[in-house]
């Protein structure tokens, strides 16, 4: 049996050529609903150094910790913008850690401004300056 003979057998089978010209018809009605619809303009990209000197200035403003969904809604007020809020938990995340770290981290999802104060020292430790 030969390549043309099983084309011919193909082309002859009534259920296959039903299926194909389906096919056919329903690729051309989902590309007409493709190019009539307008894509929504895509939000720009958020820039993690943005986000990162603003989330500074919020928890610099700060009186005590916030969470950092209070956090992100300063940060939104800011800028004006729609703020992601992976992108704010991954900003105080990574710069809450180390010796150069920018935020310390109070309790789960509470941060505020590491200061980069010392330790305070236990009163047994301090030596008295009369002596």
């Amino acid at each position: 049996m030969s390549a043309r003979t099983e084309l011919n057998g193909t082309l002859s089978n009534r259920e296959v050529l039903l299926e194909a010209s389906e096919l056919a018809r329903l690729k051309d009605r989902l590309l007409q609903g493709f190019q009539g619809c307008a894509e929504a303009p895509a939000a720009p990209k958020q820039r993690a150094g943005l986000i990162k000197q603003t989330v500074i200035q919020v928890l610099d403003k700060a009186v005590g910790p916030l969470r950092v969904s209070e956090i992100r809604g300063a940060c939104e007020q800011r800028l004006d913008i729609p703020v992601n809020r992976s992108t704010v938990s991954d900003c105080l995340i990574k710069h809450s850690q180390g010796e150069r770290r920018l935020f310390d981290r109070d309790a789960r999802g509470s941060y505020q401004r590491y200061l980069g104060l010392l330790k305070p020292v236990a009163v047994s430790d301090a030596r008295d300056p009369v002596q």
